[in-house]
């Protein structure tokens, strides 16, 4: 569950509050794929690896659209999170003061 309070979410283009869920086995990057449930426009939270460089380097990243994105192309995203920041390590959640927008 994603949550905060209404003046700093006012400060994305699109609202990520919400209940998530895990799609298992979805191909993503680490199985990391997960979707908002509930009401309103598509939502996905995940692992967007980069190219080259190192994997600790990857955010994960709320998007519009969770497809696979070509060489050269680029992804809309709503906001990422600190490169350091794990589901599937950390019960805790990321760092307000580390996400961009």
């Amino acid at each position: 569950r994603v949550e905060m309070a209404d003046s700093p979410a006012r400060l994305f283009d699109v609202d990520v509050r919400g209940e998530y869920e895990l799609l298992e086995k979805c191909g993503g990057a680490m199985n990391c794929l997960h979707r908002r449930v509930g009401d309103g426009a598509p939502l996905f939270l995940f692992l967007d690896p980069h190219r080259i460089g190192a994997a600790e380097h990857d955010s994960v990243v709320f998007a519009t659209s969770a497809e696979r994105v070509g060489y050269g192309e680029t992804r809309r995203t709503v906001a990422s999170l600190d490169a350091s920041w794990r589901p599937w390590t950390s019960g805790d959640s990321p760092p307000a003061s580390r996400c961009e927008a």
